[in-house]
């Protein structure tokens, strides 16, 4: 396995896109809680509240606060529609 993939990721807001670019690591929380996406997770759709943080290679995160929203997660690439 490829210790080197990297996520995908693209956040829209309802007015623009608030974050284009790639991650070692997605975390939000849904209905049933806190959750991961990382490199090779299985393809889902879920709805998320509260928060995205998005771990880049560097370690930085990177933290969207939100009430609701839609995540996308489909071979490596995670894609988050916030505010909806």
């Amino acid at each position: 396995m490829d210790n080197n993939k990297l996520l995908s990721v693209t956040v829209k807001g309802p007015i623009k896109q608030e974050f284009q670019g790639e991650a070692i690591s997605v975390t939000s929380l849904n209905k049933v809680g806190k959750f991961d996406v990382l490199p090779f997770h299985a393809n889902f759709i879920t709805l998320i509240r509260e928060y995205v943080i998005i771990e880049q290679q560097d370690k930085k995160k990177i933290t969207f606060p939100l009430q609701s929203g839609i995540m996308k997660v489909f071979e490596d690439k995670v894609n988050i529609l916030i505010g909806v």
